[in-house]
């Protein structure tokens, strides 16, 4: 919905950079946030917003929509207005994002797939050069190293890793390699070949899940504990309970993936075909299916018929995530008073877990943060790790107007604005052309919108 001007009215505004927090009126002209008081003057279209939330559009650092269109329908129906894809290959990540018209600012990272998108999980130094190369000319703002699921060798990680140092682009790790599994060890072992590089580590609660120490909770402590010692690493968190892998087998009849074999194994299935449909007619595996513009979790007689007719080819997703490990790494701090893990993600995006509004939001109804720290780290945290908090992440006079209307009673989403337009109201989604987000002199930027980021920790 275009709209040169807009007037929001009596909306609680809540920031965390600013630290407002006051009934209050916005007016955006021309996609930016042109005023913000007790009685601004009505221009454009007028919001009622009195008894909602006001707050700045969600800033997801961790999610998958590379793969078709529904991802960006259900991140804006989940009030995220940017979004970093950690696993998306330039054909398909484009080729969503031309069809997917809602307002999204999307970023992407290229994956290295062992015998996909590099020959082996041992590929030369040579090889990850040209990929990393030419992933950037393609737009994406760096490189994802997909260890935990399809990994590879120690000495490639390493070299992946200082590749993109050298170049000063982004790395994000699933830890994990060939010689270690996507839990606490692989997590350490990640920071033993990171060293003092700069590394985006994905999804720190993924790797405490009581599988080396037998306590989530101790492996949370324990990798919190290492994090508070480095300042070259960003990292996210999500506070969903299930995760999300591919059901795919391999010609030998094994998951492809190495999460896949693990959460069947975790549940007592043996990690074949066979254990998979046993884990889904259980309820132990939910099958990702497709409802209308949205991926939801179907049933277990409906999902079992998916993944037979899909030959696996689908999600799964497994309750296998501790939420006291979860709540601890959300809410733990350095001494300088920083959050440790400072951004709250979902892994969501096409996987039906978009849910950092309401466990948020949760959070902060039990007293465990504040509304401006639920914000810093669900928007302005996120906009600094992008690189670019000088004109999102925040509602203040002359940024973005990205913003989004919440009810407070059940923290559904009920309005998305994206520069200035509506992308979504009251569940009817609006034409909203999208940005990409890039480093310097991508190569596919003829016909979209797009904007230049350069964040300062991959610059330090």
């Amino acid at each position: 919905m275009m709209s040169g001007e807009l007037t929001i009215r009596q909306g609680r505004v809540i920031d965390a950079a600013s630290r407002l927090d006051k009934v209050c009126d916005i007016l955006a002209e021309g996609g930016r946030i042109a005023a913000i008081g007790d009685s601004v003057k009505i221009k454009g279209r007028e919001i009622n917003a009195a008894g909602k939330l006001v707050l700045p559009g969600l800033i997801d650092t961790h999610v998958h929509f590379a793969e078709n269109t529904r991802g960006y329908y259900m991140l804006t129906r989940a009030g995220v207005t940017t979004a970093i894809d950690l696993l998306g290959e330039s054909r398909l990540f484009f080729k969503s994002f031309s069809k997917s018209h809602v307002g999204l600012n999307a970023a992407y990272l290229y994956p290295l797939l062992p015998e996909r998108t590099v020959s082996s999980s041992n590929p030369s130094l040579n090889e990850i050069t040209r990929v990393v190369d030419n992933a950037l000319k393609a737009g994406a703002i760096g490189i994802k190293i997909v260890g935990g699921h399809y990994p590879l060798t120690p000495e490639a990680t390493a070299l992946a890793i200082e590749a993109c140092a050298g170049r000063k682009c982004w790395c994000a790790v699933h830890a994990g390699s060939t010689e270690s599994g996507s839990d606490l060890n692989g997590f350490k072992e990640l920071i033993q070949l990171a060293g003092s590089n700069p590394v985006h580590i994905a999804h720190v609660n993924s790797y405490c899940r009581g599988e080396v120490l037998g306590d989530p909770v101790a492996e949370a402590v324990a990798a919190l504990s290492i994090l508070r010692k480095h300042d070259s690493y960003i990292a996210e968190s999500y506070l969903s309970a299930i995760n999300g892998c591919s059901g795919r087998l391999e010609t030998s009849g094994k998951p492809a993936s190495k999460v896949t074999a693990k959460c069947l194994e975790k549940g007592g299935y043996k990690a074949d075909a066979a254990g998979i449909r046993e884990a889904i007619s259980a309820g132990w595996a939910q099958v990702n299916g497709l409802s209308g513009k949205e991926v939801v979790l179907l049933d277990r007689e409906k999902g079992l018929k998916y993944f037979n007719k899909s030959h696996g080819k689908v999600m799964l997703s497994f309750p296998v995530n501790s939420a006291a490990a979860q709540i601890a790494i959300a809410l733990d701090r350095k001494e300088s008073g920083e959050f440790t893990v400072p951004a709250l993600s979902t892994d969501g995006g096409n996987i039906p877990r978009n849910c950092t509004l309401q466990k948020g939001l949760a959070l902060v109804r039990f007293g465990a943060l504040s509304m401006h720290e639920f914000i810093l780290k669900a928007c302005w945290n996120p906009a600094i790790m992008l690189g670019i908090q000088d004109y999102k992440g925040s509602i203040s006079c002359g940024k973005d107007a990205d913003l989004i209307i919440v009810n407070p009673e059940n923290a559904e989403v009920e309005i998305v604005i994206s520069s200035g337009r509506i992308s979504f109201e009251h569940g009817v989604f609006y034409e909203n052309e999208n940005t990409l987000l890039a480093g310097s002199g991508p190569e596919v930027t003829e016909g979209i919108s797009w904007r230049e980021i350069s964040p300062l920790w991959l610059r330090q």
